[in-house]
This record gives structure tokens, C-alpha cells and sequence, in this order.
């Protein structure tokens, strides 16, 4: 597939970590990525309605298996796999497409802790024996991966996290509490991320759902999600479900921040539909012989609504293709965390003002957009962190 961004060809001269060469930037979609938008529009529009989704809500199921499945027959599940694991081989881009797509129709499924997280960790730092092993299950959906990291007191720091890994004979014993762990209750692997005791860095688990000692309780959450408090009591791990070509910590960070980027495409999805349906509303909803979408005050809102998408779209496929392209996009990657986190919070308040009070009930469509997008945001980096990084990478 080629590499796309939306307008016009045109070369840019990039000079990134000894990087210094003409690249060419295809500013809009190839005829393949629109084809491959339009299908999953169309899928998602057919298996996965605002009512299904409300009924996973409503019912607290974890997800629905025969969507999952479905969308493994599409090859969806492997699309950023390589195709010798049977993937098929996609692009950053292509899985912006994909999640951009999610993030409208609020899809309920573990597809970015297995395939985005599980996949991309194991891919780039699993033994050729793991990778043989389990990727080909990813692709198919026969394996579920949860991601365990945050920790009550040390966040998701890597260098203050409290959960011990240490060496005991042929393999490792892991003590710790993890927390906000999606989808952990019914995973088959948890990825679970712990301080080496033996050496200054963090090692990755791949810690079987079943394992004794591991207890998983769930978490009342506003979204609905099923988030897991992971506690590790003396887990024993074999040597051989640790990922051994993981030697620094700051390659662990990389590919944890390249990850964030398709939950903030996931974001520009929920953000561009709750702008969509406040417009269906303003010209529905009359007032003063007008529907309000009338008034000038009200334009404006939607306005600003729809510049800041575009703007935070724009910021979403130019750090994709710089994934892409094998470049490193840290700055890029953070701005455009900050740019999710501000907007999250006014985008969303905007929505609800103009829908009424009532796209604050549950019965609303727009409430679970509201809560989604709040459940994304907290999935990203802190305010604080992301602006400490940024300022670094601009060179304060």
C-alpha cells in the first residue's frame, strides 16, 4: 500500500538522527486505503450498531466474540503482523484507518491490548519460538493479551515501578500489583511489565491468565470497560515467557508511545462522530422558529469543534507515517498527546451544550462517546510528563 497524508505530492527534506535524505509524502489517500476505510465503515455500520454496544454496556459483558472473529476472517487482526506469522503486513497507516474507523463506532473489543500492544511487543522484542508461537494466534483471534503496567503509587514510571522479577532457577518469581488492566479477567497471556532484581532494567512477561497466584478483581468504571486490578503473589514464570531481546528501557518506552498514537486515532473517530451527531442535532432542535444550528453563537462552537479535529487528524497521520517510515516521532508523538488530553475535556463539554442536558443521560448515544473518550484519555501519559518531554525535544 502507499504511504498517504491528505492534499497534495510534494518532497520534504527530513534530517532526523542521521537520517538526511529526500522523502516523497503523498498527501491523500491511495484508491487501496479509501476501499479498505469504506469496508470497515460498512462492516462496522452492519455488526456493530450504537445498540450492540450499549447491550455490551448495559448487560457487563467483556466483548462479543462473534464480532471479534468476524474481524479476524477480514484479517483485521493481523494487520500489523508480518505476513510469515499470518498477518498481513500493514502499515502504520493502515492501522490508523482501522482505528480512526473503532474510535466511531466505539468498538468493543481487546483488539488494541492483543494485536496493538501484544503484537507490536512481541514482534520486536519476543525469541523467534514466541513469536512463531503466538502471533499467528493473534491473528486469528484464538489468544487474548491484556498489558499490565500502571501501578498504584508509581503510575506507569518505569523506573519507579514496584513489581520485583527475581531469578530463581530456570525461571522467575514476580510479586506486584498492577492496576487498570484491561480485559486481564479473561486473558490468556498478560503482559506484564516488572523490575528486573538482578540488573537496572525492566523486564516483559508473558504471564498465563491462569497461573497461580495471579488474582484479577474487576473495577467499576463510568465507560464500561473491564478494567482488572492484577495482583502477582509469587507467580512463577518460565524463562522462556520472558521477551529476551528487551535491553533497555528506553526501547520499551518507544514502543509503548508508538501504541498511543492508534488510541488517539481511536479518539479522532469518537471526537468526529460526537461533532457529527451535535450537527444532526442543531438543525433538528428548533428554538425561536430556527432550528439552533441557526444562531451564529452555535456555529461558532461547532466551528472551533470541527477546526480542532482536523487539526489533531492531521497531527495523527503525520506521527503514523512517521512511524511508518521507521523514524523516530517522540516529539511528535507527545505533542500529539497533549493535543488529545486538552481537547478531550472542551471538545466533549461543547457536544453536551449543545446537545441539552439530556446527552448526559445513559439513554444518550453522545454520553457513551463522552465516557469513551474520557476512558482513552486516561490511557495516555500525564499532562505533566508529556509537556516535560516536549519541552526537551524542542530544547528548553
Amino acid at each position: 500500500m502507499r504511504v498517504m497524508m491528505l492534499w497534495e505530492v510534494t518532497f520534504c527534506h527530513i534530517t532526523t538522527q542521521g537520517l538526511n535524505e529526500e522523502v516523497l509524502m503523498e498527501y491523500r489517500f491511495s484508491e487501496q486505503q479509501e476501499m479498505f476505510r469504506n469496508q470497515i465503515r460498512d462492516f462496522l455500520e452492519k455488526e456493530c450498531p450504537r445498540t450492540l454496544v450499549k447491550e455490551i454496556k448495559q448487560k457487563k459483558l467483556d466483548y462479543t466474540p462473534e464480532l471479534y472473529h468476524k474481524m479476524a476472517d477480514l484479517g483485521w487482526l493481523g494487520i500489523m503482523i508480518p505476513e510469515e506469522y499470518g498477518g498481513i503486513g500493514g502499515s502504520w497507516i493502515d492501522a490508523t484507518i482501522l482505528y480512526e474507523e473503532l474510535g466511531q463506532a466505539l468498538a468493543p473489543i481487546p483488539h488494541h491490548s492483543s494485536v496493538v500492544i501484544g503484537g507490536q511487543l512481541i514482534g520486536a522484542f519476543g525469541s523467534d519460538a514466541q513469536k512463531e508461537e503466538l502471533l499467528p494466534q493473534i491473528a486469528k483471534g484464538e489468544i487474548i493479551l491484556a498489558f499490565a503496567l500502571t501501578e498504584p503509587e508509581s503510575g506507569s514510571e518505569l523506573k519507579l515501578l514496584t513489581t520485583k522479577a527475581n531469578a530463581d532457577g530456570k525461571g522467575y518469581v514476580l510479586n506486584g500489583t498492577k492496576l487498570f488492566v484491561n480485559y486481564a479477567h479473561i486473558a490468556n497471556y498478560i503482559i506484564t511489565v516488572s523490575q528486573l532484581a538482578d540488573s537496572n532494567r525492566v523486564g516483559v512477561f508473558l504471564v498465563k491468565g491462569q497461573e497461580p497466584g495471579l488474582s484479577c478483581t474487576p473495577l467499576d468504571t463510568l465507560s464500561g470497560e473491564r478494567l482488572c486490578e492484577v495482583t502477582l503473589e509469587e507467580v512463577r514464570v518460565s524463562k522462556e515467557y520472558l521477551l529476551p531481546k528487551l535491553d533497555e528501557n528506553e526501547k520499551l518506552k518507544e514502543a509503548i508511545l508508538r501504541t498511543k498514537v492508534l488510541r488517539c486515532a481511536e479518539m479522532v473517530g469518537n471526537f468526529q462522530t460526537a461533532l457529527d451527531m451535535t450537527i444532526d442535532y442543531s438543525k433538528q432542535r428548533i428554538a425561536y422558529d430556527h432550528p439552533i444550528g441557526f444562531f451564529q453563537a452555535l456555529q461558532h462552537k461547532m466551528v472551533d469543534m470541527a477546526i480542532a479535529i482536523e487539526g489533531m487528524r492531521w497531527l495523527v497521520y503525520n506521527t503514523a507515517w512517521l512511524n511508518s517510515q521507521g523514524i523516530q516521532a517522540t516529539k511528535e508523538a507527545m505533542m500529539l498527546q497533549l493535543q488529545a488530553w486538552q481537547l478531550c475535556d472542551w471538545l466533549c463539554m461543547q457536544a453536551i451544550h449543545i446537545n441539552g442536558a439530556i446527552s448526559l443521560s445513559q439513554d444518550h448515544d453522545l454520553s457513551m462517546y463522552w465516557m469513551r473518550a474520557k476512558s482513552m484519555q486516561l490511557n495516555l501519559d500525564s499532562i505533566e510528563s508529556v509537556k516535560e518531554v516536549i519541552a526537551q525535544e524542542i530544547g528548553i
